[in-house]
């Protein structure tokens, strides 16, 4: 009987994607089955898989290893013995296989290999560490020449096309890049990522591999450094990149902080009520909570409630929430179209500015330092690991501080861009958005109690104070009673302060 032959091929990377190379292995090999009288079986084929170190899986490979195991192949055939492994590990593995199953193995260009004797497994195993030495080698090559087109910020090698840029990798493509801009200043207005990603795909626009978005690939994009034309590199660094930013830095930087703030939620709760912790007990001053009313006998949906908690106010206050945001919604409206509001809103616009490129230049910093210490540790061994893992984990917290310090200055980036027109972009505005909006006019909403004699029925306007956000603070600073001017100033600003960490 002719013998069973197991043709395998492989090639490590297929750059084209046509195979065109273990195409040529398979067909070497069908021409020496033919010479040799053997019956092919099967052919195994692990396209675009590398063998060094075994890092990735090769299915072929584990299928071939498996029928000869079942007993069904006789001799296995492969173009040259790097094919099969460059790991010494793999080498034994595939020993203790081929001679337990008594398999013989036969190269288009390097003959039979008696894995069967001594000699045989001495030879296979020479050949397999020069594979191994050559693999390391051009690991090593292909390492520093990395390191070079890093340090000269040029274009790497492989890889799909970034969004923004054209299959060059330097040419911006315009469209794309108006798309990211857009992106990221819907980030920075305080929108989420799950709508953003929504809306670009109601519209049609696809990744640059021609896929959906999704909430992971939108923050991928955004905090990429390519976006303001820097390349970086774990033992280069940060070097200026041969193509033109996207971003300006400064956006740039308050969206990485935004996104990467260590204390944003992973899963963020989805809201149903627009005043939640924002309106108050007029009775006991204890924040009103969502507090459904059931429909009752009669059935249909709950109506939707605001509500003091028994358990820390007095429970004795409660009225259906449309009404209440319907009235709130309306006086913020109002409130942002005064000049007092755009007064407001233009002063803590600027301070907030101003320390947010504070705080930005302190991650900067923070980061060339860790940069620093990792090539000392690292590369030129000049830093203890112990000493490097106090250092950069101080490092590391005082990044995700000053982050999350940036992060929360980004709620009134709403009214920073529509002050005085809020309401002609109101409907497009998501739940949070609307939120940041009445947080930055309105200082107090208080729910008093339902006044004996008063109609039930209809929500009665007079439950509901609102107090603008300017007013409050002006009134903080008048209980304080500054002499002069400039003191009645000081404490105003100091006082509006204090409100925007609260």
């Amino acid at each position: 009987m002719k013998k069973a032959a197991a043709i395998y091929s492989r090639v490590s990377r297929d750059v084209d994607g046509v195979a065109a190379a273990v195409q040529r292995q398979e067909a070497d090999c069908q021409k020496l089955c033919s010479q040799r009288g053997f019956r092919v079986l099967d052919t195994y084929r692990d396209n675009d898989l590398s063998a060094w170190a075994g890092k990735k899986p090769r299915p072929a490979y584990e299928q071939m290893l498996r029928d000869v195991r079942a007993g069904v192949v006789d001799v296995i055939v492969c173009w040259h013995p790097d094919r099969l492994h460059r790991s010494p590990k793999e080498l034994e593995e595939f020993i203790d296989v081929v001679e337990a199953n008594g398999v013989d193995v036969v190269t288009v260009t390097s003959g039979d290999r008696d894995l069967g004797t001594a000699d045989g497994r001495f030879r296979a195993r020479i050949e397999g560490a020069v594979a191994r030495k050559e693999s390391d080698d051009k690991s090593r090559r292909l390492r520093r020449k990395h390191e070079e087109l890093a340090e000269q910020g040029k274009v790497p090698g492989g890889g799909n096309r970034p969004f923004g840029f054209e299959r060059d990798r330097k040419t911006v493509r315009e469209d794309e890049a108006e798309v990211v801009r857009e992106i990221a200043r819907r980030v920075l207005a305080g929108e989420s990522l799950y709508r953003i990603q929504n809306d670009l795909d109601a519209r049609g626009i696809k990744t640059s591999t021609g896929g959906s978005w999704s909430t992971t690939g939108l923050k991928t994009l955004l905090v990429n450094p390519r976006l303001v034309g820097e390349r970086r590199h774990p033992r280069v660094g940060p070097t200026k990149a041969e193509w033109p930013a996207i971003l300006r830095r400064s956006d740039w930087e308050r969206v990485v902080a935004l996104l990467e703030d260590p204390s944003r939620r992973r899963n963020p709760v989805v809201r149903k009520y627009l005043l939640t912790r924002l309106i108050v007990c007029g009775r006991c001053g204890a924040d009103l909570r969502a507090t459904p009313r059931s429909a009752g006998k009669g059935g249909g949906p709950s109506k939707r409630a605001y509500g003091c908690p028994p358990r820390t106010g007095c429970g004795r206050v409660y009225a259906l929430a449309e009404p209440i945001e319907e009235i709130v919604i309306e006086q913020a409206l109002q409130l942002a179209d005064l000049a007092e509001t755009r007064t407001m809103v233009a002063d803590e616009a600027a301070r907030r500015t101003e320390m947010v490129s504070e705080l930005l230049a302190e991650v900067a910093e923070a980061e060339r330092s860790l940069e620093d210490l990792t090539r000392a540790c690292f590369v030129e061994r000049t830093v203890p690991q112990r000493q490097f893992a106090v250092l950069s984990r101080e490092l590391q917290n005082k990044i995700e501080s000053a982050r999350s310090r940036v992060a929360t200055m980004q709620g009134g980036s709403v009214l920073d861009q529509h002050a005085g027109h809020v309401g002609d972009v109101w409907d497009e505005l998501d739940l949070e958005q609307r939120r940041a909006v009445v947080q930055g006019v309105i200082g107090r909403i208080e729910l008093k109690p339902w006044q004996p004699g008063r109609p039930r029925n209809v929500f009665d306007r007079e439950r509901l104070v609102v107090t603008p956000r300017w007013a409050t603070l002006l009134d903080i600073a008048d209980r304080h009673k500054p002499k002069g001017r400039k003191e009645r100033a000081a404490a105003r600003e100091e006082y509006m302060a204090l409100a925007r960490e609260a």
